[in-house]
């Protein structure tokens, strides 16, 4: 789906069907499919003029790869059990004051008001290796 900020309508976009080939599990067909679908979809936007969002399925350093090759924004769901070195990362600069930035707020959500707090942290590696992408994480809490 396509949609802009201050705009009440989305446009769904061509889908990439998932069909298990060659004894491959389901995962690994979704993973396949975004890739196949990046690969044929991506010239179809100006560069830097989409931001992909997935789940935590596709946060992995070879989809981000190709997304950053094509010249797309990407926002990822990252669980902290499957990307643990960056969780690790986060919790020692918990430790370093000023590290992780934040924001709190008071939102109204139709009935009360709640406390939205932002945290955010800057050049995160998503994996334990030399060769990694440096990511910037945002953390949102509501109550």
């Amino acid at each position: 789906m396509m949609g802009a900020p201050e705009q009440e309508q989305v446009v769904s976009l061509e889908p990439e069907f998932i069909t298990p080939q060659d004894g491959h599990e389901k995962q690994d067909c979704e993973q396949a499919a975004i890739k196949c679908w990046v690969k044929e979809h991506a010239k179809q936007f100006a560069p830097w003029s989409v931001t992909i969002l997935t789940d935590d399925l596709h946060c992995h350093q070879p989809t981000c790869q190709l997304l950053a090759e094509h010249e797309m924004y990407f926002i990822l769901t990252c669980k902290e059990e499957s990307h643990s070195t960056l969780y690790e990362e986060l919790a020692l600069l918990e430790r370093v004051e000023g590290a992780i930035g934040s924001k709190s707020m008071r939102r109204w959500n139709g009935r009360q008001h709640e406390r939205w707090l932002y945290r955010w942290a800057e050049s995160l590696p998503l994996r334990q290796q030399l060769l990694t992408f440096l990511y910037q994480a945002l953390e949102l809490e509501s109550g």
